[in-house]
This record gives C-alpha cells, sequence and structure tokens, in this order.
C-alpha cells in the first residue's frame, strides 16, 4: 500500500453518476468499493454498514468511502436522487480519458494500485460521514459543473474534488483542535483548584484516565512550558500572593503549597523571581 499526505494528492474523477428511484420500494444491496467515492443525496436518505457500522446518509451529509471496502446499503426513504462521484487520489498515465458521465463502473475485482495510507490525516483511511456547510457547498459546485457540461468541466471537478479534500482535513483539524483546547483548559483549572496538592503528571493523568504523554503534550501545547513547569508557575504565583497580601510564614506557606520544604520553596522561588520569599515581601508587601 501507497503513503501520501493530503497536500500531496491529484484527484481525477474516474465516472459520477446519478441513482434515482422513485418506485417506493425498499432496496437492499452489497457492494465492493473499487476506488474512492464521495456520496450526496440530493433527495431521500440510504444506510451504508461497513464492518458492522452504520453511516446513515441523507440531505445534509456526504458520505466519503475508500476503495477495498465490502459494504451493504439500504435504501431507506421512498424516493432517491443520489450523486456519485468515484475518483482516484493520484492522476496516472491511464486515466486521461475515464469519465463516464451518468454511467457506473463494472468493476468487482479490487485493484490493490488504487489504495493509498494517509499518514496526516487518517480519516481518509476509513469511511467517514460529513456533515457542513462547506462540504455541501463544494459538492453543489460539482453538480453544477456536471450539469452545465462548460468548457474545462474536467479540470474544474478534479479540482473540487482536490477542494473537498482540503476542506473536510481542515475542518476536522479544527475540530480535534478545539477539542484538545477544551481538554487543556479543563487540565488548568483542574491545577488552579488543587495547587495546594502534591499534583504531577500521573495524578493528573490519573485524574482524567489519558496517558501521561498525553496529558504532558497537550499542555506544551497550551500553554508553552512543560507540565511540570506549569504546575511550579502557579505555585509560585500564588505564594508571590500570599508573600504580599498576607503575614503567613515562609514555611507555613511552603506547607499549603506542598513543596517538601522551605528550603526547596525558596530556591524555586529565587530562581522565578530573582530574589528570596523575604526579600520580595519585604520589598513588595
Amino acid at each position: 500500500m501507497n503513503t501520501i499526505d493530503v497536500g500531496h494528492i491529484s484527484p481525477h474523477v474516474i465516472s459520477y453518476y446519478y441513482w434515482r428511484n422513485s418506485r417506493k420500494i425498499k432496496l437492499h444491496y452489497d457492494k465492493f468499493s473499487q476506488y474512492y467515492r464521495i456520496v450526496r443525496f440530493i433527495k431521500g436518505s440510504c444506510e451504508f454498514v461497513i464492518d458492522g457500522h452504520s453511516y446513515v446518509c441523507n440531505e445534509k451529509n456526504i458520505f466519503f468511502c475508500p476503495p477495498g471496502v465490502r459494504y451493504s446499503a439500504k435504501i431507506t426513504s421512498d424516493d432517491i436522487i443520489m450523486f456519485n462521484v468515484f475518483f482516484d487520489i493520484k492522476r496516472d498515465a491511464d486515466s486521461a480519458d475515464t469519465v463516464l458521465p451518468n454511467k457506473t463502473l463494472s468493476i468487482t475485482a479490487p485493484n490493490q494500485d488504487k489504495n493509498y495510507l494517509f499518514t496526516d490525516y487518517p480519516l481518509f483511511n476509513g469511511p467517514q460521514i460529513f456533515e457542513s456547510e462547506a462540504t455541501l457547498s463544494i459538492m453543489n459546485k460539482i453538480l453544477r459543473e456536471i450539469d452545465l457540461t462548460r468548457p474545462l468541466s474536467r479540470e474544474y471537478i478534479d479540482l473540487y474534488v482536490h477542494q473537498l479534500l482540503l476542506c473536510i482535513a481542515r475542518e476536522r483539524s479544527s475540530q480535534s483542535n478545539d477539542i484538545k483546547s477544551d481538554f487543556s483548559q479543563k487540565i488548568i483549572d483542574y491545577i488552579a483548584k488543587n495547587v495546594n496538592k502534591d499534583i504531577d503528571v500521573n495524578s493528573i493523568a490519573a485524574k482524567f484516565t489519558y496517558h501521561p504523554n498525553y496529558i504532558a503534550r497537550i499542555m506544551k501545547k497550551a500553554t508553552g512550558m512543560s507540565l511540570h513547569r506549569y504546575i511550579l508557575d502557579t505555585k509560585l504565583k500564588v505564594a508571590e500572593n500570599l508573600l504580599c497580601t498576607t503575614d503567613y510564614s515562609i514555611i507555613d506557606i511552603a506547607m499549603m503549597l506542598s513543596f517538601s520544604n522551605s528550603s526547596h520553596f525558596s530556591q524555586k522561588f529565587k530562581q522565578k523571581y530573582k530574589m528570596t520569599p523575604s526579600e520580595y515581601r519585604k520589598k513588595y508587601s
């Protein structure tokens, strides 16, 4: 299997076709996915089942399926208008004149040369449902280009397919970043509420049931420093405030913030503020 990343694809449409059913009967069929495929339901709905997972497609989303997948499809509405686009990820010399408007490919044998392993966006390595205004808008551009059959339509359709995949990758990336951002904020809030405790990456990982390496990685990205450094800085900021606004002794503050001893606390405080806790209190309180 070949490897590729989404920035280096050059998709080429193999075929596209509409499928209509208004006979008000429920259809069910099993097929093998030979090429990359995008399905847009203009009207109606359908349920695709792959490896026990259900993908319900309707007018609000699009269905993406990579090659090498055997699937079953069950029509779940009376009237159907379904638009299919079959495409390769990489253009090759044999694909120059393969667009067959309004026809379907009668290929059953798998072609392993068409399979790619996405290394940067693994979502393209398996079936997916995508639902957004941006992706539907691009699919509608493909539909218009096919219906109008203007000059350079084939080239535009290829570009739109590429744009669609890039749009999906960006949206999923943004969603992933949002999730990570929300999670890192939860950790930051947890540290603030438990600053008086002896917390570290292992205790935080146990609290949130994630691997310590994952916790450390997302906090590094969110704060620009190691988790250990962030916890220490948070404790020292609290200590700074206590020194300036209370009469607690240095030993008391060290104990309140779970430093091993007052000497350790004074050492870390001086490293950050360039003066001892006593000197800092005398100068700023």
